[in-house]
């Protein structure tokens, strides 16, 4: 039997015991972040027409040889008009930033206040305006003058955003609903970098649950040009990922991780170590597509790194150049997994 609660479209089945929060993933232009970012918010109690939510967002950009690493974390008050298309939000939070190649992040406590107004396929379009206490760091522009370059999330205070609801609302009446929702307890796959993919879960309750999620990933590479270079590394990912199954075909997944990167080459037939340790938020969307196969399109940018100027992207690595130029790829942040689903 399913009831719904006067809550902001939370399902609740009493004969699986699942209940099922709202979760929006949506693009958004400035406001919160530097020129864009990827946003997850997921509801984490709701009553009547009120609502507090978690929201946080990722964004990773280059700018000539500084690379820019920005995340913002907020708890917002929600409420909602009768028809539960319209919602008004505001709330505390703070955001980080920095560059990498620093390997440091500042800090700014912020306030965000937001409308929103979802459509009945749930493509919502969200307005904000984020209010920070001070610019989250200045960069110097010429190390030989006091004149300075002014970066921060309060630069941009609007903001406008295009996202999903993933509420299932729009799934009461399928057929396919009554399948009992049962997250699976191990995954296994290859991603989008020809890599491997292990996760266990770890943790259930109802429709949630937190998975350990190893990606392992080795390559042996030869580039012939002038230096002859060649050698192995290892690309190493392990996050903690917070998993929503909204219906049997389509989970949201939040989480925080760590990623080792180590290479061995030669260069004229002498051999050089590099290594760099980095921490990435993640965020993704899980779609089953048969009975025990999975897709995953992640988003997984660093947020800090202890040595920037050696990166993994796609199956090389590059380096920070002394004039500053740097090809840029965004394959070493969206990864897509196909994974095989056992002992579910």
């Amino acid at each position: 039997m399913i009831k719904l609660q006067p809550a902001d479209s939370m399902v609740m089945d009493s004969s699986k015991k699942t209940n099922i929060y709202p979760a929006n993933i949506f693009y958004e232009l400035l406001g919160s972040s530097i020129l864009m970012s990827l946003n997850y918010q997921q509801t984490l109690f709701s009553r009547n027409r009120y609502s507090l939510d978690f929201l946080t967002g990722i964004n990773n950009f280059e700018y000539s040889e500084f690379d820019f690493a920005n995340s913002h974390f907020f708890f917002l008050n929600r409420f909602s008009n009768k028809s539960r298309k319209f919602f008004f939000e505001f709330g505390p939070g703070f955001k980080l930033g920095g560059s990498l190649g620093e390997k440091k992040l500042g800090y700014d406590f912020s306030w965000n206040t937001s409308i929103m107004k979802v459509f009945n396929n749930n493509i919502f379009f969200k307005i904000n305006t984020t209010f920070s206490l001070s610019y989250l760091y200045k960069l110097p522009e010429d190390p030989n003058s006091e004149a300075t370059f002014y970066y921060g999330y309060a630069s941009f205070p609007l903001g406008l955003s295009i996202g999903y609801r993933f509420n299932n609302k729009s799934l009461l009446n399928s057929s396919f609903y009554n399948e009992e929702l049962t997250l699976p307890k191990n995954l296994i796959g290859i991603n989008s970098i020809m890599g491997l993919s292990y996760e266990r879960l770890l943790y259930s309750f109802k429709n949630h649950g937190l998975y350990l999620s190893v990606n392992p990933n080795i390559y042996v590479f030869k580039k012939y040009d002038i230096s002859n270079k060649y050698g192995h590394n290892l690309f190493m990912r392990n996050f903690i990922n917070y998993v929503q199954q909204i219906n049997p075909v389509t989970s949201t997944e939040f989480g925080v991780g760590h990623i080792y990167y180590h290479e061995r080459f030669s260069i004229f037939d002498e051999f050089f170590y590099e290594s760099s340790h980095q921490i990435s938020l993640n965020m993704g969307l899980r779609v089953t597509t048969a009975r025990r196969f999975i897709m995953k399109f992640n988003y997984s940018p660093s947020i800090w790194a202890s040595n920037y100027n050696f990166t993994y992207n796609i199956n090389y690595f590059y380096y920070n150049l002394t004039n500053g130029y740097r090809r840029f790829l965004i394959a070493n942040k969206f990864f897509i997994t196909f994974g095989y689903i056992f002992g579910k």
